[in-house]
């Protein structure tokens, strides 16, 4: 830093400089000043910080000029990647009409449960067969990088009993896909394809990521689930994939399938909800009759139950008509669909009530810490005991529990009955009244704070909903159609979820094929060989803090 100038000793003196030389040496330029008028030290002053401010802004026009070069050159190369993508979609499309074009271009290489070629005997014995469409031995599927939440949801669906059937009029073989139905078919077909030559289509592949795009809605921030652009393409959560997929497929007929009514998507009309509320009056009466009935010898309690059974038929059927969000492909409604009575009990006075009969495609259950850490620090509160009581959240929690467990009402939700108005003491209690032939269950292990519990769930090969208390049937448990069905369901498939949060991490599915478990993950297949490894159940049981889970 220099002196000001009021602080120079009294007999300094500046070097001759005019206001031509001052100019000079602000650009740089070895010039002697020419003799005769001296530039004062406030105007040299002045004259350098202009040309300073000069320099700047040329620096700063540089710097823009710079920045508009390079969003240029950004767009080129957008349009570069869209004209790639173009040619090659273009090419892969011959494939559907010039074989030698299909042999030599338009194909990615798959790994195939056995290798490529014909199916062995033992494993074409497993095979769904329907019209051209089959499902054979496990085939891979190529991710593009974030890719794995849809594919581990395709893999599990395709290995689903009557699955690749319900879209056997929606393949076309001579021309690409134009609907998301077809799409899925063209797919498939692919697949199939792949078991025998280990090459799939990439025609297909692409065709499925913009039909998806096109027909599934927004995820979060406007973005759409899935992208045909790679770079666009993000990290997403496969239930909610799963879920706006099947509303999608389900939501009008597939080719081939009869008319159905469309969907009713105003609300309930007044008489329909008339009738339910009446219906809804009359079982919590006829509920609080029969709990009053002491003997049971003259029959009472049997005929009241009868009634309740046929109150809450109706009910179930009212809604069950009423309803804007059931199924209208009669092939995956036959799948997927069911339907869940929800009723309210009071813990204080004991009031029932049915609260919902809704369909559904896709069952929620919840695992997350803080259902443990409430009833933990709920402990801390009594005096006395708490030190012996406390308890740390479980490493592990049984799936049969989390099914069977009482959720609370609503917070604010306050008992209708006008001598108990109580808040806070109702519990809401569910059961399955027509009972889906495929049961899809959503593990929701997201936290208040977007994190993933990590605690382990604990699952069998085998869920019997009847021997949990599950089935709310009339004289026998009933499928989607109203027709006598076991209770007893086998597990087909699994996704598993590495990572912290449900839109970061990696997805992978677990099939059963022929009686053995086979991991798919994005194009690799293979039969896990490690203990630890070889079913979805002790690959729960293994993995820690952020490591596969269901």
């Amino acid at each position: 830093p220099r002196a000001p100038v009021d602080a120079l000793p009294a007999d300094f003196e500046f070097a001759p400089t005019s206001r031509a030389g001052a100019a000079s040496a602000a650009k740089g330029l070895a010039e002697e000043p020419p003799a005769g008028e001296l530039l004062p030290i406030e105007e040299r002053l002045l004259l350098q910080k202009e040309r300073l401010e000069e320099a700047d802004a040329q620096c700063s026009e540089a710097i823009s000029k710079a920045k508009a070069s390079l969003v240029l050159l950004e767009e080129r190369q957008a349009e570069i990647r869209a004209l790639a993508a173009r040619t090659e979609l273009a090419l892969d499309q011959l494939s559907y009409t010039s074989p030698k074009l299909s042999a030599t271009a338009g194909q990615t290489r798959v790994q195939v449960l056995g290798g490529p070629g014909p199916a062995s005997p033992n494993m074409s014995a497993s095979s769904i067969v329907a019209a051209e469409l089959a499902v054979g031995r496990p085939v891979g599927i190529p991710s593009r990088g974030q890719d794995c939440f849809w594919i581990a949801a395709m893999q599990c669906l395709r290995h689903t009993p009557g699955f690749v059937a319900a879209f056997r009029g929606s393949l076309r073989r001579d021309q690409p896909a134009s609907n998301l139905p077809e799409a899925v078919a063209e797919l498939m077909h692919g697949m199939q394809q792949a078991e025998d030559t280990g090459f799939l289509c990439k025609a297909a592949l692409h065709n499925f990521r913009l039909q998806a795009q096109r027909a599934l809605p927004a995820s979060d921030r406007s973005r759409k689930l899935l992208q045909t652009d790679p770079a666009e393409q993000k990290q997403q959560d496969t239930h909610e994939f799963l879920s706006h997929l099947l509303d999608s497929l389900g939501s009008v007929p597939l080719p081939g399938e009869g008319p159905s009514s469309p969907r009713n998507a105003s609300p309930l009309d007044q008489e329909a909800l008339q009738r339910l509320e009446s219906l809804e009056t009359d079982i919590t009466q006829v509920v609080k009759q029969r709990d009053m009935v002491v003997d049971s010898s003259n029959g009472s309690q049997l005929r009241m139950k009868a009634q309740v059974h046929n109150l809450l038929y109706e009910y179930s059927m009212v809604q069950w008509g009423n309803s804007g969000t059931r199924m209208h492909s009669h092939s995956l409604s036959a799948i997927f669909e069911g339907q869940r009575l929800t009723s309210t009990r009071c813990q204080r006075c004991k009031r029932f009530c049915a609260s919902g009969a809704e369909p559904f495609f896709v069952e929620e259950v919840s695992v997350n810490d803080t259902r443990f850490t409430t009833a933990w620090l709920g402990q801390l509160g009594q005096l006395g005991t708490w030190i012996q009581g406390m308890q740390s959240p479980p490493s592990s929690v049984p799936l049969a529990d989390l099914l069977r467990e009482e959720s609370p009402a609503p917070e604010g939700y306050k008992c209708p009955n006008p001598q108990c108005l109580q808040v806070g003491c109702s519990a809401h209690k569910m059961q399955y009244l027509r009972l889906p032939a495929t049961l899809v269950l959503h593990i929701n292990r997201a936290q208040p704070d977007g994190s993933r519990c990590e605690i382990a769930l604990e699952f069998e090969p085998v869920l019997n909903l009847d021997k949990l208390g599950l089935v709310a049937h009339f004289g026998k448990p009933l499928d989607r159609n109203l027709s006598p069905c076991a209770t007893r369901y086998l597990l087909r498939a699994v996704v598993f979820h590495r990572g912290r949060t449900a839109k970061s991490g990696h997805y992978f599915a677990y099939v059963n094929y022929g009686g053995k478990w086979v991991r798919l993950d994005d194009d690799k297949v293979a039969v896990p060989t490690s203990k630890s490894e070889a079913t979805p159940m002790a690959l729960e049981a293994k993995e820690g803090e952020g490591g596969a889970k269901a």
